[in-house]
């Protein structure tokens, strides 16, 4: 218990200038909702952009004269934000002790390797459903002048509950990184490059039909906001593909961290 403590108070900073971060964005979207709200040409204003440049960024099925659909244009943002937070934690569980010179000292404690990182990897999730838990309860807040309905709410609310889960794999994904690599000081910056260019599949993939199969490879879109915050139907494919994914890197990452040399 005392690990977890000790990690939450570490991730404690950067879990308060991301959620600051992000509260911000979430009241300055609230100021341009209310500005697109009143506009009668929104929808000639968004079809004035070419084809492929509307399906890329999902002007074609969004309304942006809504909450739900604004919402859920700036809340598939949010998600990758999350991402970003989570992988970041991920690479910090070893490299972290590595980079500091203070594993040595950390792993001379009566438990096993396993159990400490283990432990961090508790305080991590901790961390991740903290910033998923602030960013929805902020937009219900910010939102709520808007006079949105429980339907809005019940799917803001899933939306939080599929981006924690997002978050968890991409926490899986920057510890079984940190695990592979030698180059502990980068892993980081690396694995918030993979995580941008891996969302940035997804607006390729809206441009063309003969580029829809990327959206296999883009974890952001089994679990769309655009989706999510219109009731539309998820595929099965994310329910299955995200918890094998999860369990693979847990699996993996710890059966790699008892041979792994940190010291």
């Amino acid at each position: 218990m005392n690990i977890i403590k000790r990690e939450l108070r570490a991730n404690l900073k950067s879990l308060i200038i991301w959620s600051f971060f992000v509260s911000m964005i979430i009241a300055m979207a609230s100021t341009e909702f209310n500005a697109f709200k009143d506009m009668a040409n929104v929808d000639e204003m968004l079809n004035a952009f070419p084809p492929e440049l509307r399906s890329a960024f999902s002007f074609d099925v969004i309304r942006f004269d809504q909450p739900q659909g604004f919402y859920s244009y700036i809340g598939q943002y949010f998600m990758m934000m999350g991402a970003i937070f989570a992988v970041l934690l991920g690479t910090k569980i070893l490299s972290k002790e590595i980079n500091k010179k203070t594993a040595e000292t950390t792993f001379t404690l009566p438990v096993t390797r396993r159990y400490m990182i283990a432990m961090k990897l508790v305080a991590a999730v901790i961390s991740c459903t903290m910033f998923s838990l602030l960013v929805i309860l902020v937009s219900y807040i910010v939102f709520s002048r808007f006079e949105i309905d429980d339907l809005f709410v019940k799917r803001l609310f899933l939306l939080g509950a599929f981006m924690l889960l997002i978050e968890i794999l991409f926490l899986l994904a920057g510890l079984f990184a940190s695990v592979l690599t030698r180059s502990h000081k980068r892993t980081g910056s690396l694995m918030v490059s993979i995580t941008v260019g891996i969302y940035m599949l997804s607006f390729i993939a809206k441009v063309s039909d003969k580029y829809e199969f990327l959206d296999y490879f883009v974890p952001f879109e089994y679990f769309n906001a655009i989706d999510i915050m219109h009731g539309n139907e998820l595929e099965l494919f994310g329910f299955i593909v995200v918890p094998v994914l999860i369990l693979t890197f847990f699996f993996v990452s710890f059966g790699l961290i008892k041979k792994k040399d940190i010291l």
